[in-house]
C-alpha cells in the first residue's frame, strides 16, 4: 500500500501551485495594464492632435467672421445695384417694344413721306 503525502510536502505542493496561479494570474494583469498604458498614450496622442486642430478652427473662424463683416458692408450696395440693373433691363424691353412699333409704323408710311 502507499504511504499517505507527508503533511509538509502537501502544503509545500498547495503553496507553489498558488504561488503559479498568482504568477501567471499577475502576468495577464500587468499585460493587461500595459495594453491599456498604450491605448491611453495613444489617445492621449490622438485628442492632443483634435485638440491643435480644434484652435486652428477657432482662429479660421474669427477670420471669416471678420471677412464676412468686410463682405456685408458691400452687400446691401450690391443689392441696390442689382435693383437698378433690373430696372433698366425692363426700361430696355419697354424702348426695344416702343422701337418695334415706330418701325412698324415707319414702314408703313408712303416711300415719299419718309424721304423727307
Amino acid at each position: 500500500m502507499a504511504s499517505p503525502p507527508n503533511p509538509a510536502q502537501a502544503i509545500a505542493g498547495v503553496i507553489g501551485a498558488l504561488q503559479e496561479t498568482f504568477e501567471v494570474s499577475t502576468n495577464l494583469t500587468v499585460s493587461d495594464l500595459d495594453r491599456l498604458h498604450e491605448k491611453n498614450q495613444s489617445l492621449a496622442k490622438h485628442y492632443s492632435a483634435m485638440a491643435k486642430a480644434a484652435e486652428n478652427l477657432d482662429q479660421d473662424a474669427a477670420e471669416l467672421k471678420a471677412k464676412y463683416a468686410e463682405v456685408e458692408k458691400y452687400a446691401s450696395k450690391v443689392d441696390e445695384i442689382e435693383e437698378r440693373v433690373t430696372n433698366l433691363e425692363e426700361m430696355i424691353k419697354e424702348l426695344d417694344g416702343w422701337t418695334a412699333e415706330l418701325e412698324q409704323k415707319v414702314s408703313r408710311l408712303p416711300a415719299s413721306r419718309r424721304a423727307r
